[in-house]
């Protein structure tokens, strides 16, 4: 018994010997967002090419410019139960709308409350605005079984531009 514990005590001084002698070459650690010479943040991917996803460029033109304020063409009333088919008919209703000079067709005011939507709401055409009636006021709840998408946004580019439909 003496023996295996003086085995054992041997052994693990071997192996901190064995570790501290290969000691890893400091690796310089590179931060996930910093600043670069024209002060723009910069994101840097890991070993594995991950990054932190960049989201300055969200919104309306890419946040360089101001939400314009579409005229209302149709109102959508709160209601118990599924609301999908309600707001679906407003969304194909403006669809159908011509667009403007400013190229919009209108926008859909979601009145104050929540909306159950059991299916997903699709808008196809460009120049429509599905708008609720302000901050934590109006909310549209996914209460359908299916893990598809609550609103999708489809359309092609304007032909011969870059900027894609509104």
């Amino acid at each position: 018994m003496y023996q295996t514990k003086l085995f054992l005590g041997f052994a693990v001084i071997l192996g901190l010997g064995a570790a501290s002698a290969q000691k890893p070459k400091p690796v310089k650690k590179q931060l996930p967002i910093q600043l670069n010479a024209q002060q723009k943040l910069e994101y840097t991917t890991d070993a594995l090419g991950n990054r932190i996803l960049d989201f300055s460029y969200c919104g309306y033109r890419a946040g360089e410019a101001a939400i314009p304020n579409v005229p209302i063409q149709i109102r959508v009333p709160v209601t118990k139960g599924d609301a999908t088919a309600r707001i679906q008919a407003a969304i194909d209703y403006v669809s159908k709308l011509p667009l403007t000079t400013e190229g919009f067709r209108g926008a859909i005011l979601l009145e104050k409350g929540l909306y159950e939507v059991r299916g997903t709401l699709k808008i196809k055409a460009s120049g429509v605005v599905l708008r609720g009636s302000g901050i934590h006021a109006t909310t549209l709840r996914g209460t359908g079984v299916s893990r598809d998408d609550l609103v999708t946004i489809t359309g092609k580019t304007i032909s011969g531009s870059r900027k894609p439909y509104r």
